[in-house]
Parts: C-alpha cells; structure tokens; sequence
C-alpha cells in the first residue's frame, strides 16, 4: 500500500515541478529498428495504470488514429501500419521496467503495446 502512496506521491511531484506532463515528455513515434527485444505482459496495479492513463492523456502528443481493425484485448495483434509512441517520461520514471513498451490509443483506450511482437500486453483503463 505504502508503495502505491510513494508512486502517487512522485506522480504529483513531478507534475508539479513541470507544470504538466507534456512539458517534461519527449515522446516520438517509433521504428521497427528501436524495437526491443521480446516482452512479457505486466501486471500493473490500478494506481499505476490510472498514472499511466493520466500521462498518456495529458500528453501533448497528437496520436495518428489507429486501423479499426486493431482489437482491444490483451494479445491482439498490432497490424504493421499502427504507429506506435513512447511511453511519456514521466511514466518511465517512476515505471522504469515499462521502458521497452510502446503505446497507442483505441477508442479512447491506451493500450501497451510490445514492440517486438506487435501485441496488446495491457489495456490501461
């Protein structure tokens, strides 16, 4: 629990100190040649997932609207075409193990995305 009130904390911090998330984010589509190697899906708590959420919606990032072919579900497949973005920095600050994902939005929804194998590993919701 105390782990889940010191990320909310560093969460607010760092907004705070940045006057918002998109001033302290440098998120940049991504190419197959940054592309890591094979990742596991995560199991993240609701705090992290709602931290997450609040990143990736404050973002300043101008998300290109994925193929409506893609599915939201853990495991679907990420068609090629799908761009897909950096985690924002202060996602990957406090979540450092989230460094290698990727996301995108569907329908208003993140989803992480792995890089490698073009997969859904989480819905953030």
């Amino acid at each position: 629990m105390q782990a889940h009130v010191r990320a909310g904390l560093i969460a607010f911090v760092l907004l705070s100190a940045t006057g918002g998330f998109a001033a302290a984010q440098t998120t940049s589509p991504v190419s197959k040649s940054e592309q890591s190697q094979d990742l596991k899906p995560q199991n993240l708590t609701p705090t992290q997932k709602e931290a997450i959420f609040t990143a990736v919606r404050r973002s300043s990032l101008s998300i290109t609207k994925p193929p409506s072919s893609l599915s939201v579900a853990i495991g679907a497949q990420v068609p090629a075409s799908t761009q897909i973005y950096t985690l924002p920095d202060a996602v990957v600050a406090d979540l450092p193990e989230l460094r290698s994902f990727r996301f995108t939005i569907v329908n208003n929804t993140p989803l992480l995305i792995d890089p490698t194998l073009m997969r859904v590993v989480e819905i953030i919701r």
